[in-house]
């Protein structure tokens, strides 16, 4: 090797020895310092980074914030975060920091949000979900069967998966049957779908053709609603409900359901299938979706979960077991590893099963998987195996408080999973 060669990659492994150096201190900086942090009225947070990081606080909506026990001044002061930082404030509000590394290059900047404090009741009771989709929701294109046995695809390359039709030449339609009714009414003449597509409303015009049944029709799989069971996480005072710690996906599609409205049902438990490495067990139950079966609505449905109001008649303190019991909530940095437990309904009432919180993760994409958890109670195992379909929203208590709830199952162990952090939820509600 020529010495020119020998420097060429001695030159390139120092690149790249540098690059990975950097990358790992970014990835340092990114597990170390939070981009979102929450705290509570009266009550002080400190903030401290094992890095050289200076930062300038800038008090927003918040006139009395104190920093180190003092009023932030108007002028801008840098204050050193490599040693302990105290902040509080007696208002709800929000406000900033924003760090440089040496006190240099910006690295960060800090959104901090002032709550007052929550009490909440703790759940855990299974209930039956019914929710109708605002609008029809396409699950794909289709081929329409002609009398002739010919075949035609008249909305290919029209409409498209996941499009939400909410009208038809102008008629509303919600559900799958006035869809069909309002397109066979034009007797086989073009008609303009009002659709919703990403957020946005389009119109679009499809030739209906006529099937092999005498109706005309324009080729497309559609569904109108969708129902499951799932888990109570919380209510608070005014009766206001979340749920699952996930959002509901169509099964087809893939996407978030957008909703219209939806119903909480009461639910008998019948069976349990225990979950095996490769494939997650359920939750079995029967709900009937009559009046004196319900007990509350669903207004809301997002990547953090679902959300309603309960009928407070039926879900007062104390309500079938005495660990439903009013209690505040632990923010996400003040949540560790170690001991836990679950409100969970697997029969006929809610029990308490214990849980090791393994890890948390103050700055995951995924707000649905800010803990990683695992089902220790011989108990539970011996019922389920670990996390159960079903037991989505299952609430996490530790130290007394409400600190998130159960979202997810890993496949290739079910004794393990994920948890969100209760302020994730709670910032929906």
């Amino acid at each position: 090797m020529s010495v020119k060669t020998y420097r060429y990659w001695l030159v390139a492994v120092l690149i790249c020895n540098v690059s990975v150096f950097f990358l790992m201190f970014m990835w340092n900086i990114d597990c170390k310092i939070p981009s979102e942090v929450t705290m509570k009225t009266n009550q002080e947070e400190i903030l401290q980074f094992p890095l050289p990081v200076t930062g300038e606080v800038d008090s927003g909506s918040l006139p009395a914030l104190k920093v180190n026990h003092k009023t932030v001044p108007s002028d801008k002061i840098k204050y050193d975060f490599g040693k302990p930082v105290s902040f509080s404030s007696n208002e709800t509000g929000n406000f900033s920091v924003r760090l440089k590394l040496f006190g240099v290059v910006p690295i960060r900047e800090i959104s901090l949000d002032v709550l007052s404090e929550t009490k909440v009741l703790p759940l855990g009771e299974s209930t039956g979900i019914y929710i109708k989709t605002d609008g029809v929701l396409v699950l794909g294109i289709g081929e329409v069967k002609k009398a002739d046995g010919s075949v035609e695809e008249p909305a290919m390359h029209i409409v498209r998966t996941g499009d939400y039709i909410i009208s038809v030449n102008g008629a509303a339609v919600s559900n799958k049957t006035t869809l069909q009714n309002e397109i066979g009414k034009q007797g086989g003449d073009s008609v303009t779908l009002g659709i919703r597509r990403d957020g946005k409303n389009i119109s679009v015009k499809v030739d209906p053709v006529l099937s092999e049944d005498n109706q005309y029709k324009i080729g497309l799989w559609v569904r109108d609603d969708t129902q499951g069971i799932g888990t109570l996480t919380y209510m608070l005072e005014d009766g206001a409900c979340g749920l699952l710690g996930h959002g509901i996906t169509d099964s087809d599609t893939g996407t978030m359901m957008e909703i219209s409205y939806g119903s909480l049902y009461r639910i008998d438990i019948v069976d349990v299938v225990k979950s095996r490495e490769g494939k997650p067990g359920e939750l079995l139950g029967n709900f009937v979706k009559s009046g004196k079966n319900k007990t509350g609505v669903v207004k809301k449905n997002c990547p953090q979960g679902i959300y309603g109001t309960l009928d407070l008649d039926q879900y007062n303190t104390g309500h079938k077991t005495e660990e439903n019991t009013w209690t505040t909530i632990a923010l996400k940095q003040e949540v560790k590893t170690g001991d836990a437990y679950i409100l969970c309904q697997l029969g006929d009432s809610v029990e308490k099963y214990d849980i090791e919180i393994e890890k948390t993760m103050l700055n995951t994409q995924d707000d649905c998987k800010g803990m990683v958890i695992r089902m220790k109670d011989k108990k539970l195992l011996e019922k389920t195996n670990g996390i159960i379909q079903g037991m989505s929203g299952a609430p996490i208590i530790q130290d007394g408080k409400l600190i998130g709830a159960v979202t997810h199952v890993f496949v290739h162990d079910p004794t393990c999973g994920y948890g969100i952090f209760i302020e994730n939820m709670l910032e929906q509600s």
